[in-house]
């Protein structure tokens, strides 16, 4: 019994821990980025937004600090962030639009990966028509410099015991994972906005779905996954460090990736001895090309 109650308090005390570093954590000029745009946010939420727990059944363990209001085609998109039960949650307009999972499952070599699938759910939608959604937004994630594998957006590598992300700044985290779910609550069309009412959106998004079918050649990002132990390793090898730039995320606010030296589409193999770490930028202009 001892045992159990070591390990529940084990896992209790990451999930506290990853609060107390979200509390502490803001945007900058309080702006969240998507690639080259920024948008202007607001602290608090001006309407409602939605909650997946009962009053008074648990704690929100980010309270109200982050909760937020964007102005899109001249609506108010209210947004809140809450953790609970080893779950971090964007809600918007009363919907779930991400979360990522703090719990065992995600667990490898004192490692949790933070990431969200990019499938839809969509009720009254073709299961052909919630495919194609799902590389329209995949391969959009990717032009931004998501890193994306196995249809999931990889939002960063965290170690409770380290205190720390291994691969992104609490900050970019906090950004990256704010702008995906307000992209997502677009693509899924129930958030009661539409980021193409936005000029700056409306031509990100035209350009990006012109170049599905060639994102999906350069970047492998339906197939290729990278287990969490072995993301874990290449990151502690390459000390967090890009290897082509010598850009860190502590020193230099970039985000690393795990890529393949000889591309996964072309025969390369998902093993130690074909991974390194880039910087986002390094490995989009990479690009599908070998490395000598």
């Amino acid at each position: 019994m001892g045992f159990f109650k070591t390990l529940r308090n084990f896992f209790y005390s990451d999930n506290e821990l990853f609060a107390e570093i979200l509390k502490a954590t803001s945007l900058p000029k309080n702006e969240v980025k998507f690639g080259n745009i920024k948008v202007k946010v607001e602290k608090g939420v001006i309407g409602r937004v939605g909650y997946n727990h009962f009053e008074g059944t648990t704690a929100n363990l980010l309270g109200d600090i982050h909760q937020y209001t964007f102005i899109i085609g001249g609506q108010y998109v209210p947004m809140s962030l809450q953790l609970w039960d080893n779950r971090l949650e964007a809600y918007s307009s009363y919907r779930q639009s991400v979360s990522v999972n703090l719990k065992t499952g995600a667990r490898a070599y004192n490692s949790i990966l933070l990431s969200q699938t990019t499938a839809f759910y969509d009720r009254g939608v073709t299961t052909d028509g919630r495919r194609q959604k799902q590389k329209e937004f995949s391969a959009l994630l990717h032009s931004l410099g998501f890193q994306v594998e196995n249809n999931r957006v990889i939002f960063g590598t965290f170690a409770p015991l380290q205190k720390t992300f291994l691969d992104i700044t609490p900050e970019q985290f906090l950004n990256d994972f704010i702008a995906v779910a307000l992209l997502r609550g677009h693509f899924q069309g129930n958030k009661r906005y539409d980021l193409t009412d936005e000029p700056l959106f409306a031509k990100l998004l035209e350009n990006t779905l012109k170049n599905v079918e060639q994102a999906e050649r350069d970047y492998d990002i339906y197939a290729r996954t990278i287990p969490l132990g072995l993301r874990y390793a290449v990151l502690t090898r390459d000390n967090s460090t890009c290897q082509r730039c010598g850009r860190t995320p502590a020193k230099d606010y970039v985000v690393l990736h795990i890529d393949h030296k000889t591309p996964f589409s072309l025969g390369g193999l998902t093993e130690e001895s074909n991974l390194w770490v880039l910087c986002a930028d390094c490995n989009l202009g990479k690009s599908n090309n070998f490395v000598d």
